[in-house]
C-alpha cells in the first residue's frame, strides 16, 4: 500500500473514531501520525469467533439507549463484527467503524475493542480512539476495567506508534476512576519513560497524564520537563512542565526549578513555562508549610543569574515577588509543629525508602496530635500518595481526624486499590462534626456513587455501612452492629444532615437493598452489599425501609429470602420504631430457622419496650 493511501485511510478510521470535539484536530493529528509506508504489523493471530452480542449489552445504557439493541442495530453489530474480522482489508474494516454510528453504547464498544484486534494499524488506533469516546463506559465497573485493559494492552505491546498514540489519549479520555489508577496510570507512566523524546506516541502519553493529574507520575514527568533536543524536545518538555502543574503535587517543584535554571542553555519559552509552574505549585495553599518561601529564594537566584536570558530573569522576578508573597500571607503555623517527636514521626512517615510497616507505624503514632498538625503532616509527607497500600489506608484515617473531607473523596473515588478506598469510606465516620455536617451532601454523593458503582464489594460494603452511621456520626452517638445491640435513634442525626443528604442517603440505600439493586459483582458478593445496605437502613431507622424488607422477605429470587438476609432484616427493624416494623419482626419471630427467629423475638421485645404496638395512633 502506498504511503498515501496508507494516510488518507489512516484518517477515515480516526474519523470514524473520533468524538465530536476531537474531530477538529484531526487535520493536525492525521499530520502528527503520518508514517513511512511500511507493512503492516499486526497482532499475534488469534482464534476466530463469532460476533455475539457483548457480554454487558443487558446493563442500563446511557444517553437514554435501551438496554437491548433494536433489530436494525442488531444486525448493523453483527454486520460491523463481520467487518472486523483480524483477515479483512482496511475498506471492510473502516466500513465496520463506520456502523458505530447508530449502535447504542454497549454494542459500539465491542466493536471498538474488536477493531483492536485488526491486522490494519488505522483500524486499531480507530478502535482504541473510539473505546474513548463511549462515555460512560457501558458495563459499570466490569465494562471499565476491561476497557482499560484492552487500552493499556494496546498502549505497551502494539508495534504501531500510532496506535499507542491513540490508545494512551484513549486512556486519558476515560477519566479518573480506579480502574484508570490500577492499570491506565502506571501504563502511561511506563510509556512516559520507553517512548522516544522525538517521536509520535509522547506527546499523546504526556497530554493523557495532564488530563489525568495523577501524583504517582511526577517522577516521570519531572524527567520530561528537563528539555530534550531539538523542537520536539521542547514541546514535549513544555507539555510535561503544564502536566506538573496539573497535577498540584509540589513534589514537581525540584524539577521544574531544574528546568527553569537550564545550565547547558535550552529554550526560553520552555524555562519561562517552568519558571511559572514552579511559582504556581510554590505559591499553592495545599504545598506544606515552607515551600512558599523556599521556591520564592529559587526563583530570586534565578532572576539575579546575569546569564539567564532577559525573558527568564524577568519571569523569575515578577514570580519570585508572587511567591514571596504569599509565604508572608500565609497562616501561622499550629503550635507544635518543631516539637522534635513530631517532627520525627512526619519525616518516617515521608521516608519512601523504609519500610512500609515503619511507615504505617508512624502514621499511628501520630493520631494522638490536633487535626492543624495532622493536615500539616499529610501535606509534608504525600501520605495518601503513598505506593504502599498499608500506609495510604493509615493516612485515611489521618485525614479524617484532619477534616480533610475532599482528600478522602478523591481517594473513595480514584484510588487504584480496594482496600484503601474501603478505609476512605470507613475513615469518613471519623471527620470531626462540623466539616463533617458542612460538607454532609458531598459525602453522600460519594459515598452513594462508590455503593453503586464501585467494581469491589468491600468498597460498596464500606460505603453502605457509611451511609447509615453517618447520621450517629454527625449526632455524636457512634454507629450500629448490625441488630446485635441497641442501634442508636438516627432522627437527629439525619436532621443535622439536613433534608437533600437524608433524602438521597435513603434512596441510595434502598436501590442496593432491593433483588438486583446491585450489579457488577459476583453473586455471591452482591448478597453480602445488600445486607449490609439492609443493616444501614436499621441504623438509619426511617419508617421507608419496613416495605422494602416486606418484599426482600416475600422475595424466592435472588438471595432476597436467604436466611442470612432475613437474620439481618431481623436485627436492622430493631431500629425502625413502627408498628409496621414489630409486625414484620412478630413474622419473622416465627421463621424456621432458629437464630433468625431468636433475633427477630429480641427485636420485638426491644420495639414493646419503646412502646411500639402493632395498632396504629
Amino acid at each position: 500500500m502506498s504511503a498515501l493511501t496508507n494516510s488518507a485511510l489512516s484518517g477515515a478510521f480516526v474519523a470514524a473514531a473520533a468524538p465530536v470535539g476531537y474531530r477538529h484536530s484531526l487535520p493536525a493529528l492525521a499530520g502528527q501520525w503520518r508514517r513511512p509506508a511500511a507493512a503492516p504489523t499486526a497482532p499475534r493471530p488469534r482464534r476466530a469467533a463469532t460476533p455475539s452480542a457483548p457480554v454487558h449489552a443487558t446493563a442500563a445504557q446511557p444517553n437514554g439507549a435501551s438496554s437491548a439493541p433494536s433489530p436494525s442495530a442488531a444486525a448493523a453489530y453483527v454486520k460491523a463484527r463481520a467487518l472486523l474480522r483480524e483477515s479483512t482489508s482496511p475498506a471492510e474494516a473502516s466500513q465496520g467503524l463506520a456502523l458505530t454510528a447508530g449502535l447504542p453504547p454497549a454494542e459500539a464498544s465491542d466493536v471498538y475493542t474488536a477493531a483492536l484486534r485488526h491486522a490494519h494499524p488505522p483500524a486499531r488506533a480507530a478502535g482504541a480512539l473510539g473505546l474513548g469516546r463511549v462515555l460512560p463506559v457501558p458495563g459499570g465497573a466490569p465494562g471499565r476495567a476491561a476497557t482499560v485493559a484492552a487500552l493499556t494492552a494496546a498502549l505497551a505491546t502494539d508495534a504501531d506508534a500510532e496506535v499507542r498514540a491513540a490508545a494512551a489519549s484513549a486512556l486519558g479520555a476515560l477519566g479518573g476512576g480506579p480502574e484508570v489508577a490500577d492499570r491506565g496510570v502506571p501504563a502511561l507512566v511506563r510509556a512516559a519513560g520507553e517512548e522516544a523524546p522525538d517521536g509520535e506516541v509522547l506527546p499523546a502519553v504526556v497530554a493523557a497524564l495532564c488530563r489525568l493529574a495523577p501524583p504517582s507520575a511526577v517522577a516521570a514527568l519531572g524527567r520530561l520537563a528537563v528539555q530534550g533536543e531539538g523542537k520536539a524536545g521542547a514541546s514535549v518538555a513544555i507539555a510535561a512542565i503544564e502536566a506538573l502543574r496539573a497535577v498540584g503535587d509540589d513534589r514537581g517543584i525540584p524539577p521544574l526549578l531544574a528546568a527553569a535554571a537550564a545550565e547547558g542553555g535550552g529554550d526560553p519559552a520552555v524555562r519561562v513555562a517552568a519558571v511559572r509552574a514552579a511559582a504556581a505549585l510554590g505559591a499553592s495553599p495545599a504545598a506544606p508549610r515552607g515551600t512558599a518561601a523556599s521556591t520564592a529564594v529559587a526563583l530570586d537566584r534565578l532572576a539575579a543569574n546575569a546569564g539567564a536570558p532577559a525573558a527568564v530573569r524577568d519571569a523569575a522576578a515578577a514570580a519570585g515577588s508572587e511567591v514571596a508573597a504569599a509565604a508572608a500571607a500565609a497562616p501561622s503555623p499550629p503550635d507544635g509543629i518543631d516539637d522534635p517527636a513530631y517532627t520525627a514521626l512526619v519525616a518516617a512517615l515521608g521516608g519512601t525508602t523504609s519500610p512500609p510497616g515503619t511507615r504505617t507505624l508512624a502514621a499511628v503514632r501520630l493520631r494522638g496530635y490536633p487535626s492543624a498538625l495532622l493536615a500539616e503532616a499529610l501535606a509534608a509527607s504525600h501520605a495518601l500518595g503513598d505506593t504502599s497500600e498499608q500506609v495510604r489506608s493509615a493516612a485515611a484515617a489521618l485525614a479524617a481526624r484532619a477534616g480533610l473531607i475532599g482528600d478522602l473523596l478523591t481517594t473513595l473515588s480514584a484510588d487504584g486499590d480496594a482496600s484503601v478506598r474501603a478505609a476512605a469510606a470507613d475513615a469518613l465516620l471519623d471527620v470531626p462534626r462540623e466539616p463533617l455536617v458542612a460538607a454532609a451532601e458531598a459525602v453522600v454523593e460519594g459515598l452513594a456513587r462508590a455503593l453503586k458503582d464501585d467494581g469491589s464489594w468491600l468498597v460498596r460494603s464500606a460505603a453502605a455501612i457509611s451511609l447509615g452511621g453517618l447520621p450517629q456520626a454527625v449526632a455524636g452517638d457512634g454507629g450500629g452492629d448490625g441488630g446485635n445491640s441497641e442501634v442508636p435513634d438516627g432522627a437527629a442525626g439525619l436532621a443535622a444532615l439536613g433534608a437533600p443528604a437524608a433524602a438521597a442517603m435513603v434512596d441510595a440505600l434502598l436501590a442496593a437493598t432491593a433483588v438486583g439493586g446491585v450489579s457488577g459483582v459476583r453473586r455471591g458478593e452482591e448478597e453480602g452489599v445488600r445486607r449490609q445496605a439492609v443493616t444501614a437502613l436499621g441504623f438509619l431507622g426511617v419508617p421507608e425501609a419496613v416495605p422494602a424488607f416486606e418484599r426482600l422477605v416475600a422475595s424466592h429470587e435472588g438471595g432476597g429470602a436467604t436466611k442470612m438476609m432475613r437474620y439481618r432484616i431481623a436485627g436492622a427493624l430493631r431500629g425502625v420504631h413502627t408498628p409496621r416494623a414489630l409486625a414484620l419482626a412478630r413474622e419473622l419471630a416465627m421463621d424456621r430457622v432458629g437464630y433468625v427467629a431468636s433475633m427477630a423475638a429480641n427485636t420485638v421485645a426491644e420495639l414493646e419496650k419503646r412502646g411500639v404496638t402493632t395498632r396504629e395512633p
